[in-house]
């Protein structure tokens, strides 16, 4: 059975669809666990650093004490490629901080609204075409007045200027 990096957009994966090995250089890590029996101070760490590595994964199936061993992390999400031992807390290594996704902060949220309206729009009529989906062809009338870009002005009809 192949592993899989548990990390929101992570799409690596040890072994391709037909089971056979793949040859990326990518390695998987397990989530650390909280060391209860080693003191007050290790199982403070080991508990700081296992909800550091919960909150980076952005998952509502993975919660503190709802990991399974299945649940793994890539070496791409990692500085040096493995997290850092768990006493060095400074380390970046320390808890996953590379490619984590889209954080959900931001102004996104409008963008993402027009884009489903427009996908749910052409589902709704495949064949409109852009100037029949508005009511105002204003925008695509040009005005006369104005010369086009490729209009240059000559003495004589049909032959371009000397310069």
């Amino acid at each position: 059975m192949g592993q899989y990096c548990c990390i929101v957009n992570c799409y690596n994966r040890s072994h391709d669809r037909q089971g056979k090995r793949l040859i990326n250089g990518i390695s998987f890590h397990h989530f650390p666990t909280w060391k209860k029996t080693q003191g007050d101070l290790v199982s403070e760490i080991t508990k700081r650093r296992r909800m550091a590595w919960v909150a980076a994964a952005r998952r509502k199936t993975i919660t503190f004490d709802n990991i399974s061993k299945d649940m793994l992390v890539c070496s791409r999400h990692f500085h040096k490629g493995k997290p850092a031992y768990e006493m060095f807390q400074c380390d970046p290594d320390w808890a996953p901080s590379l490619h984590l996704g889209p954080t959900g902060v931001g102004g996104n949220s409008d963008r993402h609204k027009r884009r489903i309206q427009r996908q749910q729009a052409a589902v709704v009529s495949p064949f409109a075409t852009p100037s029949a989906a508005t009511s105002d062809d204003s925008c695509c009338v040009t005005p006369v007045d104005t010369p086009m870009a490729d209009d240059t002005p000559s003495d004589s009809a049909g032959e371009p200027p000397v310069t």
